[in-house]
Order: C-alpha cells, then sequence, then structure tokens
C-alpha cells in the first residue's frame, strides 16, 4: 500500500531503493506562474510539480512535490 513520502526518508534507504518522478498537476496557463512550472519535451504541455515515488524493501512512498521545491527534495 502506498504510504507518505518525506525529505527524511531518502536518508534511510537501501542502496537498491528506486526514485520514480512522474510530472503532475498540469497547467493550461503556464506564463502565470513564474517558472513554477516545467515544459514536457517539445510539446505544448506544462506542469506544476512532480510525484515522487521511492520503493524500497517492498514499501512504496509517494509525494506531490511542486517543481521549484524537488532539488531541495533529492539532493
Amino acid at each position: 500500500m502506498f504510504q507518505p513520502l518525506t525529505k527524511g526518508d531518502f536518508a534511510g534507504t537501501w542502496d537498491d531503493a528506486c526514485v520514480y518522478c512522474r510530472p503532475t498537476c498540469f497547467v493550461d496557463r503556464p506564463h502565470e506562474l513564474d517558472d513554477a512550472c516545467l515544459r514536457i519535451a517539445d510539446t505544448m504541455v506544462w506542469f506544476a510539480a512532480w510525484q515522487v515515488s521511492l520503493r524500497d524493501d517492498g514499501a512504496v512512498r509517494s509525494a506531490i512535490v511542486p517543481v521549484p521545491e524537488l532539488g531541495d527534495w533529492i539532493a
């Protein structure tokens, strides 16, 4: 079952843990967000957050992380 993910969960993971990042929170007017969103490849699809999932030892934890905060989560 899915559990909430926190920044501290990354410190206590195993070497074989997997991190998955999927775009979410799609936006139709990115010019209003002032660099708080990203563009997918060469399309007109923009998103404002990542769904970050950590699979570690059979357990899956997940969180929605705004685009500007992703660096703090995975640093």
